[in-house]
């Protein structure tokens, strides 16, 4: 996960990922549901765990990349410290 003044990347090795601005984001849950997690339209990132936190962006992206184009709505993920994570993300925010 990387976070910048203008945008969010969350891969999940090279296997699949995404980049959003951070204008793009609505808002984060943590501990999401797991109904929330399998929705249509979310990104697992989290793989085999279960994700610590959803990113869900105010309207949907369509997604790059070698996978089926789908539009994105929510991102999922398993972060070590999601508590710091959506701190710095509030900073960029406002």
């Amino acid at each position: 996960v990387a976070l910048d003044e203008t945008r969010l990347v969350m891969r999940a090795g090279r296997i699949k990922g995404m980049t959003v601005p951070i204008a793009a984001i609505a808002h984060v849950i943590t501990d999401p549901p797991r109904d929330r997690i399998d929705a249509t339209g979310t990104l697992d990132l989290a793989l085999i765990a279960h994700a610590n936190i959803l990113v869900v962006l105010k309207t949907p992206i369509a997604r790059r990349g070698l996978m089926p184009r789908r539009a994105i709505a929510a991102i999922a993920h398993r972060l070590d410290d999601p508590d710091g994570f959506i701190a710095a993300l509030n900073d960029r925010i406002g």
